[in-house]
């Protein structure tokens, strides 16, 4: 899981989108549509809006179906992830990009402010000085579900 749901709240905006069978998206990733498809895919670095996969096939207990994902676009919700540079009191309340890692991983660009797509949160339980893990965030420019 690449990103861990803090906290949200009771009536956030939820939506189920469609994705190619064959196209992996795990709860906890950040997902974005493709235009050129109008399908879901998991979101890169160029993402310009994003939503967090919370519920896939094999999470929903027969729920979806094998072309589908459960999604949240709520922009109040936090959630927690890991930085790809260590975090620094001066990140906060900053505008940050997704960075995928080595693994193919989701992360915090902690220092790229590109497409802006996550906020880093304000308060001082934001982030671990001088860790990369446990960042705070949440989504600054969601689909539109």
């Amino acid at each position: 899981m690449d990103f861990k749901l803090l906290r949200r709240d009771r009536d956030s905006r939820t939506a189920v989108l469609e994705k190619d069978p064959a196209t992996i998206l795990e709860q906890g990733q950040f997902c974005t549509i493709d235009v050129a498809t109008g399908l879901a895919v998991k979101a890169g670095a160029a993402a310009t809006s994003i939503a967090l996969v919370i519920a896939t096939p094999e999470t929903s207990d027969g729920l979806l179906e094998d072309n589908q994902v459960m999604v949240s676009a709520d922009f109040d919700a936090v959630l927690v992830g890991t930085a790809d540079a260590p975090f620094a009191k001066t990140n906060r309340n900053t505008e940050v990009d997704i960075a995928i890692g080595g693994g193919g991983e989701q992360l915090i660009d902690i220092a790229a402010s590109t497409t802006d797509v996550l906020v880093v949160l304000a308060s001082e339980d934001a982030g671990t000085v001088g860790s990369e893990l446990e960042v705070q965030v949440k989504v600054n420019k969601p689909l539109f579900l």
